[in-house]
């Protein structure tokens, strides 16, 4: 056997360890969320659709069927749309308290980068922020994990939000979940899923916060019309509402 098809294999093989198919015993996908994700679970406290979620289950691994997140259960602690990928990160994150410029202010003592654009929208009448401090629930997605096989325009993205049993992000989101995540690793881009604000004379956007080589930064991420399709990359923050509300489809 040559060099190169040991090598092949062995990636192959180790690609096969971390997968989960759905043809998998619950006690191998025990064995398998213990191996790649250091997740300690018995076979009953794992679910792979709907139907098998119970009072036991810890561990949800499969498609984000409708109302997912008004319908998933508190106890579930891990959630999957496809492991180990897709990964569903659940954030409780604080707002208010604070005004667009002390937000400003308190980001670029931090050395955060903050572009014309996503000043901008900072200061537009849109942009409001809550007088006493409250904690929202936040949920962060990739295209994939919503179930999206191609790129995504912001009409889908918007109608797939309400179809999970989501809302659109306050707009305050963007620059408090920027100075919570200071650790954000190198090169990720996240974009804050909320009703769009003025960010040049000609584009309305949404916040976007990421990673480079010059260091932490907030932009705006924009769109020229509903049916642009959007990056394929990116993940999108998304609230949890208490309970579902509203119909209104335009960000």
């Amino acid at each position: 056997m040559s060099l190169n098809t040991l090598e092949s294999n062995t990636t192959h093989q180790n690609k096969d360890i971390t997968q989960i198919a759905p043809d998998l015993s619950k006690q191998d996908i025990a064995k398998r969320l213990h191996l790649v994700a250091g997740i300690e679970c018995k076979p009953e406290e794992i679910a792979q659709n709907q139907a098998e979620i119970n009072d036991n289950t810890r561990i949800y691994i499969g498609p984000l069927f409708q109302n997912f997140f008004q319908l998933i259960p508190a106890h579930v602690e891990h959630i999957y749309s496809d492991f180990p990928e897709g990964k569903v990160y659940l954030k409780e994150l604080t707002i208010g308290g604070k005004s667009a410029e002390e937000l400003e202010k308190e980001m670029r003592e931090k050395g955060v980068e903050i572009t014309k654009y996503a000043s901008h929208m900072m200061h537009q009448k849109e942009f409001t922020t809550l007088e006493k401090p409250e904690s929202v629930r936040l949920v962060r997605l990739s295209q994939k994990a919503m179930g999206f096989i191609e790129d995504a325009n912001p009409q889908l993205l918007t109608e797939r939000m309400y179809f999970l049993g989501l809302d659109f992000s306050p707009a305050e989101v963007g620059p408090q979940y920027r100075l919570d995540y200071m650790d954000q690793p190198l090169g990720e881009r996240i974009h804050i899923w909320m009703r769009q604000i003025l960010s040049t004379e000609d584009y309305h956007g949404v916040f976007e916060i990421g990673h480079n080589k010059n260091g932490l930064w907030i932009n705006d991420g924009y769109w020229k019309d509903p049916e642009h399709p959007w990056f394929p990359g990116p993940e999108f923050v998304f609230r949890v509402p208490e309970k579902s509300q509203g119909n209104d489809q335009n960000p």
